[in-house]
């Protein structure tokens, strides 16, 4: 695609980047002061820095006006989130960065650009409250992470497309978005981030002297020391440097790297340095007298965006928003509710081809959800009132279900009449053919939408006669997972997990039964679970319990929001325009004709009729899933969070149709419907990160039981985390356990870590120091 400089400068700005314009090599004008000879020709900028900040619409039309041949930048540092790290060739920076990622670990996946001079730029996020300066790398990398390898921060710019000086500069994958803007790893961060820390106390780089002192030491191959193993894994490597013969600042400088390149994420330098402190000092020789006042114990959730009604379909959109001002409870309980209810609608009646050309792949949009909250934030009336069309809808079928029975038993009379005569000529001699046979009407099943309580077997019944799918509901989802999670319910749980897809047939056979059989299972899931279930059923799933086969991650729709503070007493009539207008979009979803919107059928799909993106959509869709697939594959997650992602597969494309079929929309997915799927996409991330993190509360209930038995004194100075769980108190049950509370405990200043001699290979058996006011308090 060409661009124009205008189109560069729109884009950039639109991802929150600051142009601003340069010098360009032909102009001969130059920035440099004291006569020097210029050796940065086209990378000065034109204007302040102040101007770049403050320059609108207008102010670039004039600029780009005045001087059309610039050259581009754009500023690094707190104007735009960004800072870059620039490898320089020339200066050795190209194998100095290889020696990096030989010994931290790889880059992430990032948008990078080749530069004029035959470099790179690697563009990365900056995390919060951290102040990322510029420096340079000269031949000895005294005022840079390493020779030829400079970062660009605070005050700084990167020249950028389509500018041109020695060469030209070009981003390797397409023009950077701000989604695309990765991380940087900890080591990075650690090396350059303005921390008041001396450099060799910072890089973070594990250097060849310290490999030459770990020889030997068993040392994983990426930051894959997680919570939990953090301080035994230092105090293992401390024990063994001390073997080696290091001790002092030398000791802590190598701790403070191998914490920053293998811990994810790293603990804190106060405590590596009590890690290094505890190998060189026995129980009894530290003073004591540096000890804090112990902290308390406090749980903490990861933030979460507050809900955009934008990300709703406009048709919608006016009756959630009455309803959550009506009832003051989140907006994202009736949203999250009503898109589920509208998938189950819909059903697996259409789907979403989501690739241009290979119709083999396809998505329905049976969605699954759940709403998360502690009792009493309303989470069961706000899912009532969305379901409410669902219901309606239910009695409108069940109303008309009799004619359609009366129907029924009127072609069996004349079936079974029919069979009369055949038999009366068979019993005279007469021959028939098969194809005179009448065929036996099928007794028609009454017609559902929701489902609160069914064994899976029964659920196969009712789909049987729905088959496009219904909407298992249940009030306190925990009660279905832990149903499912029983003994005995292995084939239940079996039945669930391939449900999801909404394609896949299943086969009854049972004695009782006889054969039933669903050409495409397909349900929709939806319920509220409080905090503390969620907590119980994802630990299973995180820590590889029985949870751990992949249905928590198929609860796509899950939304754990912070419940606002305020409350206000709202007693009006409720916006009856904006529910009839609801109450018309469910029955255009009942009554969906999948030809008259536009939907295609081929062999491939199963026969399931499928909807395109358009053109500018799919091309929108493809950048999207060429990043998650990247993403998928380059970043360091948990491998449960990981697996939820990966579900976005069918997440995003499903909310698309969807929202292309509440809007009432006729032919090829449009850009909206896809731009509002993918704003549920980051929302919804966002959410499944917390959930996840909640499992981490557990580690907080440990640590405050364990806090509790410290004032208690049922722990002696010295204890070991054997001591700890052999006693089975509550959520201190087993190694794990124990130590996450040890950690936190160790984070707040409640205990410390103790050596009380070294094996033969150098592991140190730990103890741990209780603060002298806890056991003053004891």
């Amino acid at each position: 695609m060409d661009f124009s400089k205008i189109d560069y400068v729109t884009h950039y700005r639109s991802q929150g980047l600051v142009p601003i314009p340069l010098h360009d090599v032909a102009s001969g004008a130059c920035s440099c002061r004291g006569g020097r000879t210029c050796t940065s020709a086209g990378k000065h900028p034109r204007v302040r820095r102040q101007d770049a900040i403050q320059a609108n619409d207008q102010t670039w039309s004039g600029w780009l006006k005045d001087w059309p041949n610039m050259n581009l930048g754009i500023l690094t540092g707190t104007e735009s989130g960004v800072f870059a790290v620039d490898v320089d060739p020339r200066h050795g920076g190209d194998q100095s960065l290889e020696a990096l990622l030989q010994a931290n670990g790889p880059l992430p996946l990032t948008p990078s650009a080749g530069t004029g001079g035959g470099g790179m730029h690697y563009l990365f996020a900056i995390p919060p409250d951290v102040n990322i300066k510029n420096s340079v790398g000269n031949l000895q990398g005294s005022n840079g992470i390493a020779a030829g390898v400079d970062i660009r921060g605070d005050g700084g710019l990167i020249v950028v497309e389509p500018s041109t000086t020695k060469g030209a500069y070009r981003w390797g994958s397409g023009l950077p978005k701000r989604q695309d803007i990765a991380a940087a790893p900890g080591w990075l961060i650690s090396a350059i981030s303005a921390s008041g820390r001396t450099r060799s106390h910072a890089t973070a780089t594990i250097t060849p002297p310290l490999l030459s002192h770990l020889h030997g030491f068993t040392m994983p191959a990426d930051a894959s020391v997680f919570e939990g193993r953090r301080n035994n894994f230092l105090a293992s490597a401390a024990g063994w440097l001390k073997k080696k013969g290091l001790s002092g600042v030398a000791l802590i400088d190598m701790l403070k790297a191998l914490n920053v390149a293998k811990c994810s994420p790293p603990v804190t330098d106060r405590e590596v340095e009590q890690v290094a402190s505890s190998i060189n000092k026995y129980p009894g020789e530290q003073s004591g007298d540096d000890w804090q006042t112990p902290q308390p114990v406090k749980q903490s959730l990861p933030a979460v965006p507050s809900f955009d009604p934008a990300m709703l379909p406009g048709a919608l959109r006016p009756w959630l928003l009455d309803i959550a001002d009506q009832m003051q409870c989140p907006v994202d309980f009736l949203a999250v509710g009503a898109m589920v209810a509208a998938g189950a609608v819909v059903g697996n009646r259409i789907g979403v081809q989501p690739k241009r050309h290979d119709i083999g792949w396809v998505e329905v949009p049976n969605l699954w959800g759940a709403v998360v909250g502690r009792p009493g934030v309303m989470k069961s009336p706000a899912l009532a009132r969305v379901l409410a069309p669902l219901k309606r809808l239910e009695d409108k079928r069940l109303h008309a279900f009799p004619q359609v029975l009366a129907k029924y038993e009127l072609e069996k009379l004349i079936y079974e009449e029919s069979m009369k005569k055949i038999k009366a000529q068979i019993s005279k001699g007469l021959t028939l053919h098969p194809s005179q046979m009448p065929t036996e009407p099928l007794k028609p099943q009454p017609p559902r939408l929701l489902l609160n309580d069914a064994t899976y077997q029964k659920l196969g019944d009712v789909l049987h006669g729905n088959p496009h799918g219904v909407l298992v509901f249940q009030d306190e989802l925990a009660g279905l997972l832990v149903r499912l999670e029983a003994d005995g319910q292995e084939a239940a749980r079996a039945f669930y997990l391939e449900a999801w897809n909404g394609l896949q047939p299943y086969v009854f056979d049972r004695i009782e039964r006889g054969t039933v059989r669903l050409p495409r299972l397909c349900f929709s899931l939806l319920g509220g679970l409080q905090p503390s279930k969620l907590r119980e059923y994802f630990f299973g799933a995180i820590k590889g319990g029985r949870t751990d086969d992949g249905l928590a991650q198929r609860l796509q729709l899950l939304v754990f929001p912070d419940v606002p503070k305020s409350w206000a007493l709202v007693d009006r009539t409720p916006n009856m325009q904006a529910i009839q207008t609801a109450d018309q979009v469910f029955d255009r979803l009942d009554a969906l004709d999948p030809q008259a919107v536009g939907a295609d059928v081929t062999p491939l799909t199963g026969g399931v009729p499928t909807l395109a993106f358009t053109d500018a959509a799919q091309l929108i869709f493809n950048e999207w899933w060429t990043s998650l697939e990247r993403a998928l594959r380059t970043t360091n997650r948990h491998p449960a969070l990981e697996s939820h992602l990966s579900k976005y597969r069918k997440l995003v494309p499903a909310l698309a149709l969807l929202d292309h079929l509440i809007e009432g929309a006729k032919g090829p997915i449009t850009e909206p419907s896809l731009s509002r799927a993918l704003m549920w996409g980051k929302f919804l991330y966002q959410h499944a990160k917390r959930a996840y993190a909640s499992v981490t509360a557990t580690s907080i209930d440990s640590a405050k039981n364990l806090s509790d038995k410290l004032i208690q004194g049922a722990l002696n100075d010295g204890f070991t985390v054997r001591d700890i769980y052999r006693r089975n108190w509550s959520w201190l049950t087993d190694r794990k356990e124990v130590m996450a509370a040890v950690e936190i405990l160790i984070d707040a200043d409640w205990i410390r870590p103790c050596n009380k001699g070294l094996g033969a290979d150098g592991r140190p058996a730990i103890h741990y120091t209780i603060n002298p006011q806890v056991q003053k308090a004891a």
